[in-house]
């Protein structure tokens, strides 16, 4: 589903910046000059394979166009080479979830030799490029190589947030019980505040505990009920 997807977002832009329209089909069927996505026998034969997750590759071999990457066939790298190849060397550029420029082109020539490689330095990678954007922010993220979960997914129903993120190579999954903001989860300021306020920081102006502020390391019991508490998840 990953390469069906990146196949069809190559031919789409192919056809927005060169007004060629190229047909998407198995390998089985392939004939002449192709554009090889994924995990295909054809770039197996010719040694042109992932090496990392998420890595990804653009090659030539021979006549014809090698884009794949990653560890297996649901990798984000195989769609990952597709758009640095839309970006990179079709020169669109991707500004919102909403808004794209694309430069019409005459030709598209690459040299025999031409070939990239590339695997992002960091595993997880989360900057916030849209609130409540639902699909069109996810595939937003994607594009920009942002590999996690975010606050657009909460603009996806349930279920069908699954599927589409699939189809995309998923996402960087994090434990229990949330990605970011676990203090006020794992201890409920409304529930354990009035009994322990000494678990939360302590307000030199003020003189008291604030219910509003982050809560106290320097308290021993609270570290040591914090560490049992992340240990259990």
């Amino acid at each position: 589903v990953v390469e069906k997807t990146a196949a069809e977002e190559l031919s789409k832009y192919i056809e927005k910046a060169l007004s060629v329209k190229l047909p998407i089909v198995c390998e089985c069927e392939a004939e002449g000059k192709c554009i090889y996505i994924g995990m295909t026998e054809f770039a197996e034969k010719n040694n042109v394979l992932g090496k990392s997750q998420e890595n990804w590759i653009m090659k030539m071999s021979g006549d014809n166009l090698v884009l794949t990457g990653g560890k297996d066939a649901g990798d984000r790298g195989i769609i990952y080479s597709v758009y640095h190849f839309i970006e990179d060397i079709l020169g669109v550029r991707w500004f919102s979830p909403y808004e794209e420029d694309i430069l019409p082109l005459k030709k598209l020539a690459l040299d025999s030799d031409f070939y990239r490689e590339g695997t992002p330095d960091f595993l997880y990678r989360k900057p916030l490029l849209c609130s409540d954007c639902g699909h069109d922010g996810y595939v937003n993220m994607v594009r920009n190589r942002v590999n996690s979960v975010s606050a657009i997914d909460d603009g996806i129903e349930n279920g069908a947030r699954d599927e589409f993120v699939r189809r995309y190579g998923d996402v960087m999954h994090v434990g229990r019980p949330h990605h970011v903001h676990v203090f006020g989860k794992l201890f409920p300021r409304e529930e354990l505040f009035d009994k322990h306020p000494e678990w939360w920081a302590w307000n030199k102006v003020n003189k008291k505990h604030m219910i509003k502020g982050h809560n106290c390391f320097s308290n021993e019991e609270f570290f040591n009920a914090y560490k049992e508490k992340l240990l259990a998840f």
